[in-house]
């Protein structure tokens, strides 16, 4: 998925006339219905499971209160204010263009604040805990929709920042940070705190206190482990397994079928082939001189790479620069300073190669 579907994600078969969608209101739930112009409250005391077929189905049914209010546009189309008036144009017209009069810098919202400023795009038979909080801007303003697919749920206190989509029996669980923008120095350089587009694929579980940043991509049915830490522009292949307790740094591209055990450390830019095998506690490592905010030296980053079927036992060390080649073993314990070739059994410390996997 390019940057630039990222910054605007298309809503295929959102046409704001057929789809129920369920958000959650600091005081009551806001049910869109078949017709754009008119919704229904029920009572907040618990989290709704909006169904296919146009009905909803509230803890109290009983509590349903029945309020219509006014719409102009449709959802996620131009034009669309959400409970906002459509803005004068200069020449006398009506402007287009997205219009969000109150959405301020960092502010949160709930799900029903959001959808009626025009930035939640949700399916039907979706789950949103009325205590979620989203931050659709970034930390320079910009804001961006959020989408949320069928089936999706998000827990109880999950943030979830603009630029996320979270496709279709995806899982958020409570605590999670998903979407978070990049802000501070790191690398050479000012992370400014800009957003951008994060993807959750289908069927994927982001397990409780996971933060997972902006650009990162998730494939479908991967789950991420507890307090796990994703950082910018990482890529998760899909059918994944990332331990707790991971920190993944940025631009890591990690394959399909891929298991990572719980405490390691995978460097920036580091790559994990299909049907990878990492043990607990593995430090990989991508700096050869130290190098940190140095205005003398520009640090000299060679990450790992760990080529497909690869397996590196519990507690390894491998240094910047080494290749693990295709379906070799690397033994538990071991400091692995130069490349091991394709099929090769090693360890010690230094690794050597003593073999062949069989």
């Amino acid at each position: 998925m390019t940057d630039a579907a990222h910054d605007r994600p298309e809503v295929p078969g959102f046409d704001g006339g057929t789809d129920l969608v369920g958000v959650p209101d600091r005081s009551r739930w806001f049910h869109r219905l078949r017709s754009p112009h008119q919704t229904r409250s029920f009572d907040r005391s618990h989290p709704i499971t909006v169904r296919p077929g146009g009905f909803a189905y509230p803890a109290n049914p009983h509590a349903i209160l029945g309020k219509a209010a006014g719409r102009w546009g449709r959802p996620g189309c131009p034009g669309d204010r959400r409970g906002s008036p459509p803005v004068p144009a200069a020449d006398g017209g009506h402007d287009d263009r997205p219009h969000h009069p109150t959405l301020g810098h960092r502010q949160e919202l709930s799900a029903a604040e959001l959808d009626r400023a025009g930035l939640l795009y949700a399916d039907t038979n979706v789950v949103i805990s009325r205590f979620a909080i989203f931050l659709p801007a970034d930390e320079l303003g910009e804001p961006r929709p959020v989408v949320v697919r069928a089936g999706a749920v998000i827990g109880p206190f999950a943030v979830v920042h603009g630029g996320t989509t979270l496709n279709g029996q995806a899982r958020i669980e409570e605590h999670v940070v998903i979407g978070k923008p990049e802000l501070g120095y790191a690398v050479g350089s000012i992370r400014p705190g800009a957003g951008g587009g994060t993807v959750i694929g289908a069927g994927a579980v982001v397990r409780s206190r996971a933060v997972v940043y902006a650009d990162v991509e998730i494939g479908e049915n991967t789950l991420i482990g507890h307090h796990t830490l994703l950082r910018t522009a990482v890529r998760v292949g899909a059918d994944a397994q990332l331990g707790h307790h991971l920190t993944v740094e940025r631009a890591t591209r990690i394959g399909r079928d891929v298991r990572c055990s719980p405490g390691s450390h995978i460097t920036s830019s580091t790559v994990l082939a299909d049907r990878v095998f990492l043990g607990a506690g593995v430090r990989t490592i991508n700096d050869k001189t130290l190098s940190w905010r140095d205005p003398h030296r520009e640090p000299t980053l060679v990450a790992p790479r760990f080529d497909i079927g690869a397996k590196v036992g519990t507690g390894c060390v491998v240094l910047a620069g080494v290749t693990i080649g295709e379906h070799a073993l690397v033994g538990a314990g071991s400091l692995v300073t130069h490349d091991i070739p394709p099929g090769a059994l090693a360890y010690g410390h230094p690794a050597r190669v003593h073999g062949e996997v069989r």
